[in-house]
């Protein structure tokens, strides 16, 4: 026969299995919006990176050549502007690179999180049974 005392700490653990549960579930919700926003990253990365292959790939010997003969210093002023465009998304690849290992850490803490949740959640559950059985 279960007392006052034992029917409130069933309650409690009951309780305490149910917020539980939740947190699990909503990790799992945030864990799965990081990874299809993860996806949308490395697609993004993959466009980027192609196209600028492509790109490079067109442009033979490397940016400009320079000659004396392009309306004077004409040539080393288009150089200037072309080598910034090129320095921008060499560096919004590796800004995306970092952004991708960041959400890749999130992620693995997220799931570390819900497998040390689960676990306290286990264990309440035995706390639980283990009551309930002393009936």
């Amino acid at each position: 026969m279960l007392d006052q005392f034992d029917e409130i700490r069933i309650a409690a653990l009951r309780a305490q299995i149910i917020a539980i549960e939740n947190e699990i579930t909503l990790c799992q919700n945030v864990r799965a919006d990081l990874s299809t926003n993860k996806t949308e990253i490395v697609n993004a990365q993959t466009t980027v990176g192609n196209s600028n292959s492509v790109f490079l790939s067109a442009v033979p010997n490397g940016v400009f050549d320079l000659t004396d003969s392009f309306e004077g210093n004409c040539a080393e002023r288009l150089t200037e502007f072309f080598v910034t465009p090129m320095d921008r998304i060499t560096t919004n690849m590796d800004i995306g690179d970092s952004l991708i290992s960041d959400v890749d850490q999130q992620i693995s803490n997220i799931d570390t999180y819900i497998q040390n949740s689960r676990t306290r959640c286990s264990n309440l559950q035995n706390q639980l049974n283990s009551l309930l059985s002393s009936d």
